[in-house]
């Protein structure tokens, strides 16, 4: 499906306002598959920034995923690996290599999938969530 091969670039700035933490989405972009080179990346986060009149993007600091494409793109900018997606990758691994858990969330899998084929979701007051592997904690 079209959706499975096309990736997304989204920028957001956050600051600090008064001693409160805000943030503002600057731009989402969409990339297909072939598109997500390091030279496009940069293109495309350089365009996002143009689109504020940012032309120098040297003081900016990114917060990024390891992801060897993006890591490449922004090699001669300050950029940290983002602590959620760390932790994320973590929690993935040791879902994955400890079975008793892997049972587990087995188990739950069947019986979301049959509370959904059934009908029973219609019986509970919020729905039940499959997992996805590209939402962030589906499976715990």
């Amino acid at each position: 499906d079209q959706y499975v091969q096309r990736n997304f670039l989204g920028i957001t700035f956050h600051y600090e306002k008064e001693f409160k933490l805000c943030d503002m989405i600057l731009g989402l972009k969409s990339m297909n598959f072939q598109e997500s080179t390091a030279e496009n990346i940069l293109m495309k986060i350089k365009g996002l920034f143009s689109e504020f009149n940012v032309e120098n993007i040297d003081n900016v600091k990114f917060v990024t995923d390891r992801g060897a494409n993006i890591k490449k793109a922004l090699e001669g900018n300050t950029r940290l690996n983002c602590s959620s997606h760390l932790l994320s990758n973590v929690l993935e691994k040791s879902f994955n290599e400890a079975n008793e858990l892997k049972k587990i969330v087995k188990s739950c899998k069947k019986i979301v999938k049959y509370c959904k084929k059934s009908n029973l979701q219609h019986t509970l007051e919020t729905t039940l969530k499959s997992a996805c592997p590209t939402r962030w904690n589906s499976n715990y």
